[in-house]
């Protein structure tokens, strides 16, 4: 059987050209495929896109991505933030043995870093419908006695961005509006980051304050984030982003 008859074969190094309407040439994509029968069904739906962005040279991948157009990304985190669940089932928490499909579907994950930054920057409304975000994941609410009185003016920021769900949460930053970042960032540094990062450390320290220590220091690894997406939209790069990851 030869490598193009074989559905299980990486293709990821053939290419194909792409010509634009003017008559250049865009970036060339890989071929990539993939055999449904080694797909979970729930999946199935998924192939076209995995077929078209589980490309495992990342920056190959990302250039490809910000040459799509904005209607393409906006489909791709509709399909990718229903389907994550299934995708991390099949990807990482699985018994059976990896093959080619496990690997290009892990590799669509990796778009979802990048489709949802555009998206975030372009699009924020739509961002904040696809993932429901505020009204279907409502923060914590933090007892002020159990939070140090330099701590206390930002606790409704707390509760606003420090979401059960570690994938929201950082959606929630990219789709947020450059005023919300803003806001966030000066009531931090208002207090100052040592400052928290120091009673936060202190309060898991404490049984009795455990729970709050940890939101509070999930917040600033979100203000950090907040810092980055600002940069990012006056212009800064995608690996300045990375490199902090």
């Amino acid at each position: 059987m030869t490598d193009d008859q074989n559905p299980n074969a990486q293709t990821n190094g053939d290419y194909e050209e792409q010509p634009k309407s003017d008559g250049q040439t865009e970036t060339e994509r890989p071929f990539v495929k993939v055999d449904p029968a080694n797909v979970p069904t729930e999946l199935h739906a998924l192939i076209p896109y995995v077929e078209k962005w589980g490309i495992l040279d990342k920056e190959q991948q990302q250039t490809l991505l910000r040459e799509a157009t904005l209607e393409e990304v906006e489909d791709l985190c509709v399909i990718l933030y229903r389907a994550w669940d299934d995708i991390d089932r099949f990807t990482i928490f699985h018994d059976e043995p990896e093959s080619h499909e496990m690997e290009i579907f892990d590799a669509l994950r990796a778009v979802f870093h990048e489709a949802f930054s555009i998206l975030g920057e372009e699009k924020p409304e739509r961002l904040r419908e696809i993932i429901g975000w505020p009204e279907a994941w409502p923060g914590p609410k933090l007892d002020p006695a159990k939070v140090p009185s330099e701590l206390h003016a930002l606790i409704p920021y707390a509760e606003k961005w420090v979401i059960n769900d570690e994938g929201v949460r950082w959606t929630a930053i990219r789709a947020a509006t450059n005023e919300e970042l803003n806001e966030l960032v000066s009531a931090v540094n208002q207090i100052g980051d040592e400052v928290i990062r120091d009673l936060a450390f202190k309060m898991l320290d404490d049984e009795t304050q455990k729970e709050e220590g940890y939101i509070f220091a999930l917040l600033m690894e979100l203000e950090d984030h907040a810092e980055l997406q600002l940069k990012r939209r006056r212009g800064g790069t995608l690996n300045d982003e990375i490199k902090s990851e």
